[in-house]
């Protein structure tokens, strides 16, 4: 017998005559003798685990001094724990035991009270004595649980329907709970953790309690849902959430959301997400109908996205589903508390913002797209797009040959700087029979400058080549294999999978299929298999294949059997390979085609080849200018070497970019450095090496003199490091490895500059200047001009044509007479440097004007 001595408290909450009709909103509908009575309460707590010996042991002991109390039977887990006996209708039901899931221990110190006389016993230590009253008050200050216990009722005692009653425990009481649904005259009353808390210290009163709340109503044509949550949030002195929708023929609206307002100051957390559903009409044309529509935000909000996995129980694409069936109060709760031990979808936050929109459509009437894009503001910057499409072949029969369930995620996060997109088959998936599953995963990840591996990317469906060597890739997702299994029958069965993947390094490809029948005592196997690896320049496939067929026979006590083998590897160009048949005892092998090209000097790509090949075509591709801050509406950058401009006073910078790894760069004549520069370039396709690269960057002023770089003049621009991301090995690396995959060569190289961020100085007011009163002197033109005449009471018109008007403001005659005017107006010296513009840009843009028609004076 196991000697290990412990102890256990239990203590009674006395509450005499509580019963059903105590309850709020359904209690006063209970008929009398229907009542749901507690019949007793009882709270312990043990100092170690119980095992079902130990318990009825205890019980002995107690029973001998306490007829009432006992610790269950069956034993329990060190800590607190609930039991309780209930009266439904006069009958006992027992009520389940409740314990926490995670049960922390109160720190109890040995104190004089009360004691058993069996001290001798070795469930009770001699030396130790616990005060009843102080164990009391240590469970008291234990921590609240969301966890209950239920027994289920399934009972309707008048309008209402008792579904279920349970235990629970918040923080300084025990929960007696009922879940109950009310019906009268088309109304439902729906609750959620109704009932009673009993208070675990002596003195307190017996309140109400209540965590969720539903209303519905029904009655052609329109009907009505509502619901509300309570929840318990720390730091947050009230937080609930509430659900309400509508239905009629024309339309249907659903809104969710939550309030909760903090403890100590602050402002309060909300959100809210809306949906309309339009019953009989949609948006848009047949291939692209828009039956939903949806748009939400959270101020003070946090909103935990999903992964592709997830996606389909994710809150805001199943509300937008065309199979969302949920009744309000159970998507509400799985909203804002979570389910099944998983964190809320939506919780306070107080640095959170988030604003959301999605859509329920049908692509072409065959496929089903529900999709919500998330932007997410804060302490962590991230947009997204969460959705599930579906289709059924054909759509409107009750036994399709085909479905096609995708889930998809495509985030990118600025903490991480990592983009995302993930694409999943769906368990519903299927081809031909409901029995041919089809499953698969697709995944496409791009690691940016700031996140852990910079410049990396990989894009897999269905995962990688088996000897690919992941270990060297630990960040690598894992992918499921795109196939299927089918079960034709009990006796016949049939697989197949395939993959496919690119990498820095190279892409890889392959696929299996086996088939399996049995014929009495006949059976026969079929399986055929092959894996690619590729280098794509110079082109180079690499491949492993093989092919088995088997035949087996069970007669009695003879089993003979046959199978035939082959196996091979076969590469190019030039093309060759080599197999090998087995049959039995005999092995027959083969070789065709040309050698294998890396047993002997790998021919190198020219490097006029690679030029064309792997940089694009257009030479101002290859080092752009790009504007990164202060650009101001108006000319864009295009493919336009002339274009020009129009940036801000203050904080322009400009980034050179080159997709030819630098080994040095340049600014105006200055050397600048990055971390960690390597000193020489490798082209790996040509297989040339030990190459230098120069990137020269020029910044000249308006008059063509050069700017000074890094320095206290007022017109000194700022250079920084170099910009030194990355690149692929497979274009840039030295090595050249027989098999890209056999080794864990690293997919990217580092140590190159690959561009640079220049600052503008920021403009400067220029310094006063004096004219003197003469230059202001009324000097006479020395042209005379046209000058329309006036009249006294000449008062501005409307002219339908003023657009038209001002269009022509650059043609030559209006352009020759403005030009005339303004020579004579620079021979003043103070205008001496008055521009002549073309105005052009008046003209082009006569159209962007916003009041129409403009008023222009004209004679009377």
């Amino acid at each position: 017998m196991d000697s290990t001595r412990l102890w256990v408290v239990l203590g009674r909450v006395k509450v005499p005559g509580v019963s059903s009709s105590f309850l709020p909103l359904v209690g006063s509908h209970i008929p009398k003798g229907e009542e749901v009575t507690l019949a007793g309460l009882d709270i312990g707590y043990a100092s170690g685990d119980m095992t079902r010996e130990k318990a009825q042991m205890a019980n002995g002991l107690m029973l001998a001094e306490h007829d009432a109390m006992s610790v269950p039977d069956m034993g329990l887990r060190a800590g607190l724990f609930v039991k309780g006996q209930l009266l439904v209708a006069g009958k006992a039901v027992e009520l389940p035991v409740w314990q926490p899931m995670q049960p922390a221990a109160p720190h109890i110190k040995a104190a004089e009270g009360i004691h058993s006389s069996k001290s001798d016993h070795p469930l009770v230590a001699a030396d130790e004595t616990i005060s009843g009253v102080e164990v009391m008050n240590a469970v008291a200050d234990l921590p609240a649980s969301s966890a209950a216990v239920w027994c289920p009722l399934g009972r309707s005692v008048g309008p209402v329907r008792l579904e279920r009653v349970g235990l629970g425990y918040g923080k300084g009481y025990v929960l007696l709970l009922l879940d109950a649904e009310l019906n009268a005259g088309g109304l439902r009353l729906g609750t959620r953790g109704l009932g009673l808390e009993f208070p675990v210290k002596s003195g307190g009163p017996v309140v109400p309690h209540l965590d969720g709340l539903s209303i519905g109503y029904a009655k052609s044509p329109i009907r009505l849902e509502g619901a509300f949550v309570r929840q318990e949030i720390p730091g947050y002195s009230l937080a609930v959430g509430g659900m309400a929708a509508i239905e009629t023929p024309a339309f249907n609206v659903t809104a969710l959301g939550a309030y909760a307002q903090p403890a100590v100051g602050g402002d309060p957390s909300l959100f809210v997400f809306g949906r309309l559903a339009l019953a009989s009409k949609s948006v848009g044309p047949p291939m692209f109908r828009i039956t939903q529509v949806a748009a939400g935000f959270g101020y003070h909000s946090d909103v935990r996205t999903p992964t592709v996995k997830e996606v389909s129980d994710f809150p805001f694409v199943e509300l937008l589903g065309s199979e969302s069936t949920k009744p309000p109060l159970e998507m509400l709760g799985k909203l804002v508390l979570g389910e099944s031990g998983r964190q809320p979808w939506v919780r306070p936050s107080k640095n959170g913002v988030w604003l959301a929109a999605g859509l329920h459509a049908v692509c072409f009437e065959m496929v089903d797209i529900a999709a919500v894009g998330i932007v997410r503001f804060g302490d962590d910057f991230s947009v997204g797009l969460y959705g599930e499409a579906s289709a059924q072949f054909p759509k409107a029969v009750m036994k399709p040959f085909a479905r096609v369930v995708v889930d998809l995620e495509a985030e990118y996060r600025s903490k991480d700087d990592v983009l995302e997109i993930a694409a999943s088959m769906g368990p519903r998936s299927f081809l031909v029979d409901e029995e041919c599953k089809l499953t698969g995963d697709a995944r496409l990840i791009l690691w940016f400058g700031k996140s852990a591996h910079p410049g990396d990317f990989v894009c897999t469906v269905g995962g990688y080549h088996p000897r690919f060597p992941r270990q060297a890739h630990p960040h690598y997702p894992d992918a499921r294999r795109i196939g299927f299994s089918w079960p034709v029958s009990d006796r016949i069965s049939v697989t197949g999978e395939a993959y496919a993947a690119l990498t820095p390094g190279a892409f890889m490809a392959g696929g299996r299929f086996h088939a399996h029948g049995e014929w009495g005592p006949f059976s026969g196997d079929f399986e055929a298999h092959a894996d690619a690896m590729l280098e794509w320049d110079p082109f180079f496939f690499d491949v492993d294949f093989g092919a088995m067929a088997r035949g087996t026979a069970n007669l009695w006590m003879w089993h003979p059997s046959i199978e035939v083998k082959v196996s091979g590897w076969l590469w190019g160009p030039p093309v060759g390979g080599k197999a090998q048949l087995d049959w039995g005892p005999i092995h027959v092998p083969v070789s065709f085609g040309h050698p294998y090209p890396k047993e002997k000097q790998q021919e190198s790509l020219p490097p006029a080849d690679f030029r064309t090949r792997m940089l694009p075509a257009d030479g101002s591709k290859v080092v752009q200018i790009l504007p990164m801050a202060g650009l101001l509406p108006g000319q864009q950058p295009s493919d336009n070497t002339d274009a020009v401009w129009a940036i801000a006073a203050q904080g322009f910078t400009l980034a050179a970019r080159t997709l030819v790894p630098a080994t040095a760069v340049k600014a105006n004549g200055k050397d600048i450095t990055w971390d960690s520069p390597r000193s020489s370039l490798s082209i790996r396709p040509s297989k040339i090496t030990d190459l230098t690269s120069s990137l020269d960057i020029t910044v000249k002023d308006h008059s063509g003199q050069s700017v000074p770089i890094n320095t206290e003049a007022a017109d000194s621009w700022s250079v920084g490091k170099a910009i030194s991301d990355r690149v692929p090995a497979a274009l840039w690396g030295s090595d050249s490895p027989e098999n890209i995959y056999s080794h864990d060569a690293a997919p990217l190289v580092a140590g190159f500059a690959t561009g640079l961020l220049l600052s503008a100085p920021a403009s400067k007011a220029s310094a006063r200047s004096h004219l003197p009163a003469s230059a202001w002197n009324e000097r006479p033109l020395t042209k005379s001009f046209p000058v329309p005449a006036l009249g006294a009471d000449s008062t501005p018109q409307p002219d339908p044509q003023s657009r038209t008007r001002i269009a022509k403001i650059a043609d030559a005659v209006p352009r020759d007479s403005r030009t005339a005017v303004i020579t004579e107006i620079r021979k003043n010296p103070v205008f001496a440097n008055l521009p002549d513009s073309t105005l052009t840009e008046l003209a082009k843009h006569t159209d962007d004007f916003d009041d129409a028609p403009l008023f222009l004076a004209t004679a009377s």
